[in-house]
């Protein structure tokens, strides 16, 4: 992923047409950028109109260019700060959310030292294409390491 010299350009893909992706895929993708500190190319499965909230922070990001923007610029920040962040898939358990989530959908729970332990879970539009990401704690959902038999 290259970001233009013009920000109002539109985001640049290594591959120029979207690319559609499961949701376990893509937390994949964002689990291996925090834990190894390395962009990868996510930008290309995000619906252009993308929306990114954090239950930590008050404004939410209403566009893959701010979100690839601001990604790329958080694993840098992790490599230079030499940042120990463990990831993992989890997978919630029937009745385990917040807003009738599926029972077995797929959760990214990142924690960096001390740090509470956040999760991330995304939405897929009919495209197949990422058209939203949460962060949330991951106190609020009941996960479990491996989905629930018949789910996913």
């Amino acid at each position: 992923m290259t970001q233009n010299e013009n920000p109002q350009d539109p985001l640049v893909c290594e591959n120029p047409q979207p690319i559609p992706i499961s949701e376990e895929d893509f937390l994949r993708k964002i689990a291996k950028m925090y834990r190894e500190h390395v962009y990868e190319d996510v930008g290309c499965h995000l619906e252009r109109d993308f929306h990114y909230a954090s239950f930590w922070v008050f404004s939410e990001m209403t566009s893959a260019d701010e979100y690839v923007y601001y990604i790329e610029r958080k694993t840098q920040a992790f490599r230079r700060a030499r940042s120990v962040i463990s990831a993992e898939i989890m997978y919630l358990k029937p009745g385990g959310g917040m807003f009738g989530e599926p029972a077995g959908k797929p959760f990214l729970v990142i924690q960096g030292g001390k740090s509470e332990p956040a999760c991330l879970f995304v939405e897929r539009s009919a495209r197949g294409l990422i058209k939203r990401m949460d962060m949330m704690p991951k106190s609020f959902y009941d996960l479990a390491p491996e989905p629930a038999d018949g789910q996913f």
